[in-house]
């Protein structure tokens, strides 16, 4: 069975070979090729796999894309498996028409900000704790750094992919007290707290590098550890990205929740949830190999 997995950071591709050994060893008749695909290509790399028939039995990503997925018969439902592990709660599932499961939820992550502590030392700031205190870092780490007169460290990073930009303003809105919905599904995007997130969104992007609506998630921790960036939200992973293209920021990285709007409450930390999928692949052998590797794992 192929296992497609956008993690492709030395550690994690030596956790997986660890996990997959140790399966093949208690399942010695199944056979498992670790397939990768990172953030930016992860998605038409799946496409072409279903068009062509070639897809993976097995893959981990978000399950943002579960239910388009399931609409194209391309999912197996993991009804049983869910049963039998038995501890996650099904709050984190995501809800599908026939009411089946399709996702086995297993790792969250915490999206908050980080910032370059030494910069903000340097410039006489405290982390921000609002969305004006965080504009007004922005602005004043936007610099020209070597005095050529090109600005080359910038206060904010962004990620404007139009792929990507709803789940990372999302959190902009939740930080104002608003929403994409409300309990009763009506939208409301159109509400004065998600308007006035993007306002704020568009004030924080004078102090971002141009080309911010072309940015893509990976784009921007390799932006932060590279320096040209003072703040990101993002989440712990980039630490990942400081340890490949920024080693000497190590020890100069700061986290805080990410700042409230005015209309905001409580501080809210973002934390998304990645999960395991089985593909209908019509091989009954290798959908049961499938969920056994899904539930070792």
């Amino acid at each position: 069975i192929v296992f497609l997995s956008p993690e492709t950071s030395p550690e994690a591709i030596a956790t997986d070979m660890e996990i997959i050994e140790k399966f093949q060893e208690a399942y010695p008749d199944i056979t498992v090729t670790l397939d990768h695909a990172d953030l930016n290509t992860l998605l038409p790399k799946l496409s072409a796999q279903l068009r062509a028939g070639t897809s993976p039995d097995v893959a981990f990503f978000s399950p943002r894309y579960v239910n388009d997925l399931v609409e194209q018969n391309a999912l197996i439902a993991v009804d049983d498996i869910f049963n039998e592990i038995g501890d996650i709660a099904k709050n984190l599932l995501v809800p599908t028409a026939d009411g089946k499961i399709y996702e086995i939820p297993a790792v969250t992550e915490s999206i908050g900000l980080y910032y370059r502590t030494d910069l903000f030392e340097e410039a006489g700031l405290e982390p921000p704790e609002t969305w004006d205190e965080w504009l007004a870092a922005a602005e004043k780490l936007t610099v020209d750094k070597d005095g050529d007169g090109k600005i080359d460290q910038y206060g904010f990073g962004f990620c404007g992919d139009p792929n990507q930009l709803g789940f990372a303003f999302q959190a902009l809105a939740w930080s104002n007290g608003g929403n994409y919905f409300d309990a009763n599904n009506n939208v409301t995007i159109d509400s004065a707290e998600v308007v006035e997130a993007l306002e704020f969104l568009g004030k924080m992007s004078q102090f971002a590098p141009p080309g911010a609506e072309n940015v893509k998630y990976t784009d921007l921790g390799v932006m932060f550890s590279q320096g040209l960036v003072a703040t990101v939200r993002y989440p712990g992973r980039l630490l990942l990205h400081v340890e490949r293209y920024g080693p000497e920021l190590n020890g100069k990285v700061g986290f805080v929740p990410t700042p409230t709007g005015p209309k905001g409450g409580e501080p809210i930390v973002h934390a998304c949830i990645n999960d395991f999928v089985a593909f209908n692949t019509g091989d009954e052998a290798k959908v049961d190999a499938a969920k056994k590797l899904i539930t070792f794992y």
